[in-house]
């Protein structure tokens, strides 16, 4: 889900700011950290096909993804695995707290909600 200010604002969404392009010198001084908790996701441990894989088998159809055929999608694959690793970087460059999705993707999801929900219950 993205945080916007257009009609879709997500004003009471606790959860994630999706994104593949961030300026993060320009985004995390804006962002109320008492409002929003911000967390990385990363694969730094996939292959491209079990990444292929995962992004077919979670696609909806509120994902840009969903519309890619599958050749060129298998193609993006290797761009996002790169890709992958300016954002842990700059996930430790800013301490931001990562959650690494190779494995287990919805346990892992699971967790974080958890965590979330106790940190939240605790302010």
């Amino acid at each position: 889900k993205e945080l916007s200010e257009g009609p879709i604002f997500y004003n009471d969404n606790p959860y994630v700011a999706e994104g593949v392009y961030i300026d993060f010198e320009k985004v995390l001084p804006s962002i109320d950290k008492e409002k929003y908790e911000i967390i990385g996701l990363t694969y730094n441990n996939i292959t491209k096909e079990k990444l292929f894989d995962d992004i077919k088998s979670n696609d909806t159809e509120d994902d840009w993804t969903y519309y890619v055929d599958n050749d060129e999608l298998k193609g993006d694959v290797d761009y996002f695995i790169e890709y992958n690793k300016y954002f842990d970087q700059k996930f430790q460059e800013y301490n931001i707290k990562t959650y690494d999705v190779s494995e287990n993707r919805n346990l892992v999801f699971e967790k974080i909600l958890k965590i979330s929900k106790t940190n939240n219950l605790q302010t």
